[in-house]
C-alpha cells in the first residue's frame, strides 16, 4: 500500500473529476451486474464463495458510483446551488 503526504479528501473534487471518475467506472459496475445476473441464472448458490464475493463487488462499485454522482451534481442532492466552488476549478 501506497501512502502520500498530500492531504486531499472527495469535498475537494471539481464536479467534472467526479463525473470523470464516475464514467470510468460505469462499465465495469454493468460487467459486475451482468456477471452476477449471469450467476443466478445458471444456478450458483447464494452461499458460494465467488457469487458472494460477485455481489459484494457489484454492491460496493454501484455504491462508490453513486457517491462520485451525488459529488458531479453542481446543486441539490449534495451541494447547495450558488454556493458550490467545486465546479470552477478546472
Amino acid at each position: 500500500m501506497y501512502t502520500y503526504n498530500a492531504s486531499m479528501d472527495s469535498k475537494q473534487l471539481t464536479t467534472r473529476q467526479a463525473e470523470s471518475m464516475r464514467n470510468a467506472l460505469i462499465p465495469h459496475v454493468r460487467y459486475l451486474y451482468r456477471m452476477q445476473t449471469r450467476m443466478e441464472k445458471t444456478g450458483f448458490p447464494q452461499t458460494d464463495e465467488l457469487f458472494q464475493a460477485t455481489k459484494r463487488a457489484y454492491d460496493a462499485a454501484q455504491d462508490l458510483c453513486m457517491k462520485l454522482h451525488y459529488l458531479s451534481c453542481k446543486s441539490g442532492v449534495g451541494s447547495q446551488a450558488g454556493n458550490n466552488q467545486r465546479e470552477t476549478s478546472p
